[in-house]
Protein backbone atom coordinates (compact mmCIF):
# COMPACT_ATOMS: atom_id res chain seq x y z
CA UNK A 1 0.00 0.00 0.00
CA UNK A 2 2.65 2.41 0.65
CA UNK A 3 4.70 1.99 -2.57
CA UNK A 4 1.60 2.49 -4.92
CA UNK A 5 1.20 5.66 -2.29
CA UNK A 6 4.39 7.11 -2.97
CA UNK A 7 4.14 5.75 -7.01
CA UNK A 8 1.10 7.76 -7.20
CA UNK A 9 3.13 11.05 -5.55
CA UNK A 10 6.03 10.17 -7.90
CA UNK A 11 3.17 9.98 -10.97
CA UNK A 12 1.63 13.67 -9.72
CA UNK A 13 4.56 15.23 -9.32
CA UNK A 14 5.84 14.27 -12.60
CA UNK A 15 2.45 15.72 -14.12
CA UNK A 16 2.65 19.03 -11.96
CA UNK A 17 6.04 19.91 -13.76
CA UNK A 18 5.13 18.79 -17.01
CA UNK A 19 2.30 21.50 -16.79
CA UNK A 20 4.36 23.98 -15.21
CA UNK A 21 6.44 23.72 -18.32
CA UNK A 22 3.85 24.12 -20.46
CA UNK A 23 2.87 27.03 -19.10
CA UNK A 24 6.60 28.50 -19.17
CA UNK A 25 6.83 27.13 -22.84
CA UNK A 26 3.52 29.04 -23.44
CA UNK A 27 3.96 32.31 -21.87
CA UNK A 28 7.59 32.51 -23.86
CA UNK A 29 5.93 31.57 -26.93
CA UNK A 30 3.51 34.73 -26.54
CA UNK A 31 6.64 36.73 -25.81
CA UNK A 32 8.06 35.79 -29.15
CA UNK A 33 4.75 36.70 -30.82
CA UNK A 34 4.02 40.26 -29.49
CA UNK A 35 7.68 41.03 -30.36
CA UNK A 36 6.79 39.74 -34.67
CA UNK A 37 5.23 42.80 -36.41
CA UNK A 38 3.09 41.08 -38.89
CA UNK A 39 1.17 39.53 -35.72
CA UNK A 40 -2.63 40.18 -36.28
CA UNK A 41 -4.52 42.15 -33.47
CA UNK A 42 -6.55 39.01 -32.19
CA UNK A 43 -3.51 37.01 -32.02
CA UNK A 44 -1.77 40.42 -29.59
CA UNK A 45 -5.18 40.57 -27.75
CA UNK A 46 -4.82 36.71 -27.18
CA UNK A 47 -1.15 36.87 -26.13
CA UNK A 48 -1.83 39.85 -23.53
CA UNK A 49 -4.42 38.17 -21.98
CA UNK A 50 -2.29 34.72 -21.64
CA UNK A 51 0.30 36.85 -19.89
CA UNK A 52 -2.26 38.58 -17.79
CA UNK A 53 -3.58 35.76 -16.51
CA UNK A 54 0.21 33.76 -16.41
CA UNK A 55 1.05 37.01 -13.93
CA UNK A 56 -1.19 35.34 -11.10
CA UNK A 57 -0.08 32.06 -11.56
CA UNK A 58 2.78 29.86 -9.29
CA UNK A 59 3.45 26.79 -8.85
CA UNK A 60 0.90 24.11 -7.53
CA UNK A 61 1.21 22.97 -4.01
CA UNK A 62 0.02 21.23 -1.27
CA UNK A 63 -2.55 23.49 0.77
CA UNK A 64 0.70 26.15 1.00
CA UNK A 65 2.80 23.86 2.93
CA UNK A 66 5.07 22.69 0.25
CA UNK A 67 5.56 23.14 -4.30
CA UNK A 68 4.46 19.83 -6.01
CA UNK A 69 7.25 19.82 -8.61
CA UNK A 70 10.10 17.14 -9.58
CA UNK A 71 11.91 17.65 -6.45
CA UNK A 72 8.88 16.07 -4.43
CA UNK A 73 9.59 12.49 -4.80
CA UNK A 74 12.94 13.57 -3.52
CA UNK A 75 12.31 15.13 -0.74
CA UNK A 76 9.80 12.55 0.29
CA UNK A 77 12.42 9.46 0.04
CA UNK A 78 14.84 11.76 1.98
CA UNK A 79 12.05 11.70 4.95
CA UNK A 80 11.17 8.74 4.31
CA UNK A 81 14.90 7.61 4.54
CA UNK A 82 15.60 9.59 7.96
CA UNK A 83 12.60 8.18 9.66
CA UNK A 84 13.30 4.47 8.83
CA UNK A 85 17.29 5.39 10.16
CA UNK A 86 15.57 6.49 13.28
CA UNK A 87 13.35 3.44 13.94
CA UNK A 88 16.09 1.53 13.50
CA UNK A 89 18.16 3.26 15.86
CA UNK A 90 15.04 3.00 18.37
CA UNK A 91 15.06 -0.49 17.68
CA UNK A 92 18.32 -1.85 18.23
CA UNK A 93 18.76 0.62 21.58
Amino acid sequence: MLMKNIWLIIIQSACCEKFQISVEEVESGCFELLKNKNCPDSHKYLCKNILRLNESFSKMSACGLFDIDAALPIALAGVISKYIVAILQFLFL
